[in-house]
């Protein structure tokens, strides 16, 4: 590749990847919004069938925990300088 060439590539990554990032993020936050309304109807329907309010509860965290940042990049290990895995006791 030419520097012509090389700068062209690199002002094309540049344009696309803020609109990609905020088109993921905007993905994410639905997601998110989504997970938490469903958690809601899990949770009173673990309770209405006579699960325990504190463990129902527990269940419906873990529930929504798939959909988070957090999760997800204690998940892919290389993105994150804790060794420990998800859903481990450890802070």
């Amino acid at each position: 590749m030419s520097r012509g060439e090389d700068r062209e590539a690199i002002l094309t990554v540049a344009t696309h990847v803020p609109v990609l990032v905020i088109k993921l993020g905007i993905t994410f936050l639905r997601a998110k919004r989504q997970a938490n309304k469903s958690v809601k109807g899990f949770y009173k329907e673990m309770v209405r069938n006579g699960i325990p309010p504190q463990e129902a509860r527990k269940l419906a965290e873990e529930y929504t925990s798939t959909v988070s940042l957090r999760y997800w990049f204690r998940t892919m290990g290389r993105f994150s300088s804790r060794k420990d895995k998800p859903g481990s006791d450890r802070p």
